[in-house]
């Protein structure tokens, strides 16, 4: 099978958008094609799952983990803080760092980055001002605190938007794509400042980043499909985005498909063509869709429920199906 998103947009003004575990093994895709305001198969070859992957999760109730405690298998066990801090890496210096974790019988690691307040991190203005730091800080020192308190901005929520939901959205597909090689990810903002969760005297407010963790966590299969994606952009200025994102999976029978679909567009309907290896699909399938009244949209302590997971079904008319303005959706797609 194969997946394929074609786009046909040209607008100019764009917006952007647990870590799940990973999949066992890659398999076919499906096909998408995708174009704004637009009118509106056959078995997966499974490929085995490669030896260097990280472990694989279990979920047999019956599973006896103690052999796994005792002798790990690739991808747990020892996983290092791998810091690109300090010197400048190039190719000679990160290899040699590699061999020699290799050598120590290191399967696996966490790439960390030094960041700072820039375009290249900080995309949404998550505030943690005077980090990172070059020296150990002195918390009861008046500066230091002051600055640490400033981080309070971060519990505004008007910062936790479908932007947000989309971009996480899209950050998963990414690792999903290149599930051979990534075994573990996290959004480091969820960590250090930007929770999905806010948790007030009253109750929780669920996040629109939480509810876009949790679709991909309990409603994605296990193994990751191929596809093609193409689609056509969205343009601010000089920079540029695929207007469509998409990641397939399916079970391990091969028999029941998850299909995760982001419309980035910020204000049109997109139609989105799917095709299963050769064949369109038609008809009706259950669907869970996230979106909001606009790419602002947040949940908060007044309005918790702004934005929330609707459990509806998707039409597809000759593999053609529209996809609501600046959201996400996965579609659960059973095949004979």
């Amino acid at each position: 099978m194969h997946l394929w998103i074609r786009g046909t947009s040209h607008e100019t003004d764009s917006r952007r958008s647990p870590a799940r575990r990973p999949p066992a093994a890659l398999l076919g895709g499906l096909s998408l094609a995708a174009r704004a305001d637009g009118p509106g198969s056959g078995d997966p070859a499974v490929v085995p799952t490669p030896w260097h992957a990280g472990g694989f999760p279990s979920r047999d109730p019956k599973l006896d983990a103690l052999p796994g405690f005792r002798n790990p298998p690739p991808g747990y066990g020892e996983v290092p803080y791998w810091w690109w801090t300090g010197d400048s890496l190039d190719v000679e210096r990160l290899t040699w760092q590699l061999d020699q974790l290799h050598q120590k019988g290191i399967s696996g690691m966490q790439v960390n980055y030094a960041h700072e307040d820039s375009d290249g991190w900080n995309l949404r203005g998550w505030h943690h001002p005077g980090f990172p730091r070059k020296e150990v800080a002195n918390s009861s020192d008046p500066a230091t605190a002051a600055l640490i308190a400033r981080r309070d901005i971060n519990a505004v929520a008007s910062q936790y938007s479908m932007a947000d939901a989309l971009f996480s959205a899209s950050f998963l597909n990414a690792c999903l794509r290149h599930a051979e090689d990534v075994g573990m990810a996290n959004i480091a903002p969820i960590i250090s400042t930007r929770g999905p969760l806010y948790v007030h005297a009253k109750g929780i407010v669920k996040r629109t980043t939480f509810h876009a963790l949790a679709m991909y966590a309990n409603q994605l299969e296990d193994r990751v499909g191929k596809r093609d994606l193409e689609a056509g952009m969205l343009i601010q200025g000089s920079r540029s985005v695929p207007m469509i994102d998409a990641i397939a999976t399916v079970d391990e029978s091969g028999k029941v498909w998850a299909i995760a679909l982001v419309n980035r567009h910020p204000s049109k309907n997109v139609a989105c063509t799917v095709k299963m290896k050769d064949t369109l699909l038609d008809g009706r399938y259950e669907a869970t869709i996230l979106a909001g009244d606009s790419p602002e949209a947040f949940n908060d302590v007044e309005h918790p429920n702004r934005v929330v997971p609707e459990r509806t079904q998707l039409s597809f008319e000759k593999g053609v199906v529209k996809l609501p303005p600046h959201s996400l959706e996965i579609v659960k797609v059973p095949r004979k």
